[in-house]
């Protein structure tokens, strides 16, 4: 794959159409959850040729219904939690434990495009302690 612009150091997670991960968080993820999610290779190339390194596409296969509807206070269409005009400022999500099962990192089955991959604090806490860059985090509010 080329990655344009000048060349740079690459943060361990980059967005390009979908998640592209280093080694570092690829370890991460499969100590907390052993062969769950999927790492598909990829050399990256710079726009002159020379490589830029491996990196692989992540996939995470969890896809799990973690809201928890009753104290949830964002708006909704039909099932699916879809971005408004405001979605910004229409309420809070908070995610319910018992749903979300001991699992580490997972996308909500419901949310479309919304917020991404969710994680559990232990996950949050592991790949901040493997020093991985290139992720920004919020915290949600949990029950049960």
């Amino acid at each position: 794959m080329e990655f344009g612009g000048p060349k740079r150091d690459l943060t361990d997670v980059n967005i390009a159409g979908a998640y592209l991960v280093d080694e570092k968080f690829k370890d991460v993820v499969d100590e907390l959850e052993p062969d769950t999610h999927q790492f598909f290779p990829v050399e990256l190339f710079w726009s002159d040729g020379s490589s830029a390194g491996q990196r692989y596409w992540f996939f995470p296969c969890n896809r799990l219904d973690t809201v928890d509807e009753e104290r949830t206070t964002k708006k909704r269409r039909g099932k699916l939690w879809h971005p408004g005009r405001d979605f910004e400022n229409d309420g809070q999500f908070v995610f319910n434990r018992s749903q979300i099962n001991g699992h580490h990192i997972w996308i909500d089955r419901f949310m479309v495009g919304i917020i991404g991959i969710l994680m559990s604090n232990q996950m949050h806490d592991a790949l901040l302690a493997e020093g991985v860059t290139g992720m920004g985090f919020n915290k949600f509010e949990e029950t049960g």
